[in-house]
């Protein structure tokens, strides 16, 4: 178990979330209703897990940090849409690039709890 504070990926994750729910994104909620939403969602549930799969072992972090990449790679996807849209304003392309850096936080993060849980077993997708 970890204090989620000490993570410094939550604090990005929380920056992503605010801007978004700032953008232009829910003004034009008429445009795109619910690509709006499910973004807001999506990207919402990435702090969350983090947050919630901290108070847990390290099979349970792994397990909500799982969880928090595919919702990155999920939300990836919806603001790479509704940039292309014109939905996002001016901060557009510093969406793009800080999902796509914090889904890589969260990735060596998982990869660092897992080596540690299994010491000298590679991790999946780890070459080498």
């Amino acid at each position: 178990m970890r204090n989620p504070k000490t993570l410094a990926v939550l604090p990005r994750a929380n920056a992503l979330v605010l801007s978004l729910y700032r953008s232009p994104l829910r003004a034009s909620g008429k445009l795109a209703p619910g690509l709006s939403a499910q973004l807001l969602r999506s990207v919402s549930s990435i702090p969350w897990n983090i947050a919630e799969g901290a108070a847990l072992a390290d099979p349970g972090f792994v397990r909500h940090l799982t969880i928090a990449i595919a919702s990155a790679n999920e939300a990836e996807q919806q603001i790479e849409l509704a940039h292309e849209l014109d939905v996002l304003g001016a901060d557009g392309d510093w969406h793009l690039t800080e999902i796509v850096e914090i889904r890589k936080m969260m990735i060596g993060q998982r990869k660092s709890v897992l080596r540690k849980r299994e010491p000298g077993k590679r991790t999946r997708g780890q070459e080498g």
